[in-house]
């Protein structure tokens, strides 16, 4: 097939190779060409949830975002500092002045600007989780030993009175550096400092909070139809609904390190983002040793049932809810463990006392004390064979 191309190929083979490429490769390949543009807004579409075949409102701003997030990706990734420092600070520079350039002069300026930013940072938001460097980031700090994590953190706690850290100007994630540039740029360039740092930091925290929501409604929703199927199926490990809370909460401890949120966004950020992404709580389970050991479900997940296709009756899936319970209590330990850790480094950083740690601290014990044993159970509660797979 000598006149054989990428763009002649079947778009299911297609789709398969763009699962190996990342989103600037896959954005430069619609600079080729017109059909190549075509097919390159496909993948986008399919891979990254992109929409720009048929948006439902057309935003030239967005296209630059896009634009200038792939051409960051693709300069800004490389291990000279001083190349990957003056990529982000010159991409911030020029995105800055496209968001007032669109920004009327006098009347509704401030109102325009808001609405600018906020529109703005749910497309860096999203393009935060797909970032290579965000990825490398947390599988060099990952570990299933939780008391290495502990280890770590400890370490950290010596450190603070051996050698204060000193404060990061650049974390290492592109696009978390990225930020950090952007609003420093437009605070610059601005003529009231504190208005525009106001509504950056506002749109931060609302985006972020607006992304959890996306995460825990793909998480929640694959959890229930999985639970719907077999009374012995269990959860899968490491599925890419929990990568996608892990890179969040990571990408949280990394924007902590900068100056765009404080310790007490860190705190608060964390314990909304976990509290409210888990279908299981601490207290669903029980552990008994009356008449030796037993595990007891104390309440039924109304989110986990199993569904007689035919007469659409329903039924509880406990087997599922105690796997899925086992999955979420060591998913939750890890991301509260990289938050202690996230704290204790900004507050070194930063100088200050000792981190408060109360709202963790008090996740920490509610996960820690459902692991305790109690002397007897409850006729309501339901026993997990213990010779099940």
């Amino acid at each position: 097939m000598p006149n054989a191309s990428l763009l002649s190929l079947p778009y299911e083979l297609v789709l398969h190779i763009g699962r190996h490429l990342e989103f600037t490769d896959i954005w430069h390949l619609g600079t080729c060409s017109h059909a190549s543009r075509t097919l390159s807004f496909q993948l986008l579409r399919s891979l990254f949830q992109i929409d720009l075949i048929k948006p439902r409102i057309i935003n030239p701003l967005g296209q630059s975002i896009h634009a200038a997030v792939a051409y960051l990706m693709r300069h800004g990734n490389t291990d000279s500092t001083d190349q990957q420092q003056h990529t982000v600070q010159s991409v911030a520079n020029h995105l800055a002045i496209g968001i007032y350039d669109r920004t009327p002069t006098i009347s509704n300026r401030s109102y325009v600007l808001n609405f600018l930013l906020n529109t703005s940072m749910a497309i860096l938001l999203e393009h935060c989780l797909f970032d290579s460097t965000l990825h490398a980031f947390m599988k060099s700090q990952e570990t299933h030993i939780l008391s290495q994590q502990f280890d770590q953190i400890i370490s950290s706690i010596r450190a603070q009175h051996e050698q204060p850290f000193e404060q990061q100007r650049y974390t290492g994630v592109l696009m978390v550096d990225f930020l950090a540039a952007l609003h420093d740029t437009l605070v610059a360039i601005s003529e009231d400092e504190d208005d525009v740092s106001s509504m950056y930091h506002f749109s931060l925290l609302h985006n972020l909070k607006g992304q959890l929501r996306n995460i825990r409604s793909r998480y929640q929703n694959h959890h229930s139809d999985q639970s719907s199927y077999s009374n012995q199926e269990a959860p899968r490990k490491d599925s890419p609904f929990s990568q996608d809370i892990k890179l969040h909460i990571k990408l949280i401890c990394c924007l902590a390190q900068t100056s765009l949120i404080s310790s007490y966004d860190l705190d608060s950020l964390a314990c909304y983002s976990i509290h409210q992404f888990f279908l299981t709580r601490p207290s669903d389970v029980s552990f008994s040793r009356d008449s030796g050991l037993k595990i007891c479900i104390r309440q039924h997940n109304e989110h986990l049932s199993i569904i007689n296709t035919v007469t659409l009756d329903k039924r509880p899936a406990y087997h599922y809810q105690w796997r899925l319970w086992l999955e979420e209590t060591q998913l939750r330990l890890g991301l509260l463990l990289d938050v202690m850790r996230a704290m204790i480094q900004k507050n070194c950083s930063q100088g200050g006392t000792a981190p408060d740690f109360a709202q963790i601290n008090g996740m920490l014990q509610d996960t820690v004390s459902a692991l305790t044993l109690s002397e007897s159970i409850h006729q309501s509660e339901y026993e997990i064979p213990l010779l099940s797979d």
